[in-house]
C-alpha cells in the first residue's frame, strides 16, 4: 500500500479514535437509536380510551368485555354525559352509543342499532379503531345474520385524511429542528470566536446578554410557526377551528421553551461541535417520544417516563386540539402549563450553569 495512503489511514484512525465527539456519533448514538428504534416501534393500535353511552344490559356488556379482554381497548375515564364532548376533551377516543330503551330491548323490537363515535384526527389510528371494533360487533351480532345494525361516525377528520394529523405533527417537529439549533449555536459562535469574553467585559449584566440572544430566535421562529400553519391551511387544507390567540400564545410559550432548550445546551457543551452532537441526541429523542410516527400508548412503561418530560408531545396534541377540534380548554390549557413548567425548569437550569461557567 503506498506509504502516504497509510500513513493518512493512520493519523484519521487515531485521530478520530481519541476524539470524544467521534466516539459519542460511532459508538452511542447507533446504540440509542437501535435500542429507541426497537424499544418505541409498535405500530399495532392499543390503549385505544373506549366510552360508552346508554343503557347498560347483556348484549352491550358482551360487546364491552370482548372489547377489553381483546388488549386492544381499555376503559375511558369520562365526566358529564355528553359523548361528542368526551372525544372532543380527549377523554375517549372511541364512544360506543346504545339505544336509549337499550341495545338488548331494541334488538327484541327488531330495531337493534349501535353507533361508534370514534375521533379521526389521527387518520390511521381511527382506521385501526373502526376495524377492531367491527370485528367484535361482526362478533357478537352472529354475522352472517346480524342481530342489530352498526353505524361509525368519525370525528373532525371524516375523509380520514392523513395530513390533518401530519401537518400539525411537522409544524411541531419543525419549530424544534429551528429553535434549539439557531439558539445553542448563536451562543457556541460567541465562544468560539472569543466574543462571548467581550460581552461580559461590556457594561451589560448577564441577563441582559440571554434576553439579547434569545429574543431574536422567538421572533423568527415565531414567524416560521405562522407561515407553516398558514402553508398547512392554504396549501393541505388542514381547518383551522379554533381562536388565533390559542395559536398565538400555544405557540409562543412552545417556541420560548425550545430557545431555552437550545441554551440548555450551550450550558452542556459550550461550542459549536458540542452543541451539534447533544442538540442532535435531545432532537431525536425529543421526536421518537412525540407520538409523531408511534403511538406514545404502546411504549413500555419503564422508559415512558422520558415522554412527559417532552415539551413536543404536549405541543402537538395542543396544536391537533386547536386546529382540528376548536381548542378545547381542558386541553389547550392542561398541555400550555405542562409546556410552561417544563420551560421553567430548563431556563432556571440554563441560567444557573451559564452563571457558573462564566465565573
Amino acid at each position: 500500500m503506498n506509504k502516504a495512503i497509510w500513513g493518512f489511514l493512520r493519523k484519521e484512525f487515531s485521530q478520530n479514535l481519541r476524539d470524544p465527539r467521534m466516539l459519542i456519533f460511532m459508538i452511542p448514538l447507533p446504540a440509542i437509536q437501535l435500542i429507541t428504534f426497537g424499544i418505541i416501534i409498535r405500530t399495532e393500535t392499543r390503549n385505544i380510551r373506549l366510552a360508552v353511552s346508554g343503557k347498560p344490559d347483556m348484549v352491550l356488556e358482551e360487546i364491552i368485555d370482548r372489547a377489553h379482554s381483546s388488549g386492544w381497548f381499555v376503559p375511558a375515564k369520562v365526566h358529564g354525559d355528553n359523548p361528542y364532548q368526551w372525544v372532543k376533551s380527549g377523554e375517549a377516543e372511541a364512544v360506543l352509543i346504545a339505544p336509549p330503551e337499550g341495545l338488548q330491548k331494541s334488538i327484541a323490537q327488531k330495531n337493534g342499532r349501535l353507533q361508534a363515535l370514534i375521533d379521526a384526527s389521527d387518520g390511521a389510528r381511527a382506521r385501526n379503531i373502526e376495524g377492531y371494533l367491527s370485528s367484535i360487533i361482526a362478533e357478537v351480532s352472529h354475522v352472517p345474520r346480524p342481530i342489530f345494525s352498526f353505524s361509525v361516525k368519525t370525528l373532525y377528520n371524516p375523509e380520514i385524511k392523513t395530513p390533518y394529523f401530519m401537518v400539525p405533527s411537522i409544524i411541531g417537529m419543525i419549530l424544534c429542528l429551528v429553535a434549539v439549533p439557531l439558539s445553542s449555536m448563536s451562543f457556541a459562535r460567541e465562544t468560539d470566536f472569543g466574543t462571548m469574553e467581550m460581552l461580559l467585559m461590556a457594561p451589560v449584566k448577564k441577563r441582559e446578554i440571554i434576553f439579547g440572544k434569545t429574543i431574536p430566535f422567538i421572533v423568527i421562529t415565531m414567524v416560521i410557526f405562522f407561515l407553516c400553519v398558514a402553508g398547512g391551511v392554504f396549501g393541505f387544507g388542514v381547518p383551522e377551528r379554533g381562536p388565533l390567540w390559542m395559536l398565538f400564545l400555544g405557540g409562543f410559550v412552545f417556541i420560548t421553551t425550545m430557545v431555552e432548550v437550545g441554551f440548555w445546551v450551550f450550558t452542556l457543551a459550550p461550542t459549536q461541535q458540542g452543541t451539534m452532537v447533544i442538540g442532535f441526541i435531545i432532537l431525536f429523542l425529543q421526536m421518537q417520544l412525540s407520538g409523531i410516527g408511534f403511538p406514545l400508548d404502546n411504549i413500555p412503561k419503564v422508559i415512558a417516563w422520558i415522554s412527559y418530560i417532552n415539551p413536543l408531545r404536549y405541543f402537538i396534541t395542543m396544536l391537533i386540539n386547536i386546529m382540528l377540534k376548536g381548542g378545547n380548554p381542558y386541553v389547550f390549557w392542561g398541555n400550555l402549563s405542562k409546556i410552561a413548567l417544563i420551560g421553567t425548569a430548563v431556563t432556571t437550569l440554563a441560567v444557573r450553569r451559564f452563571s457558573r461557567t462564566l465565573n
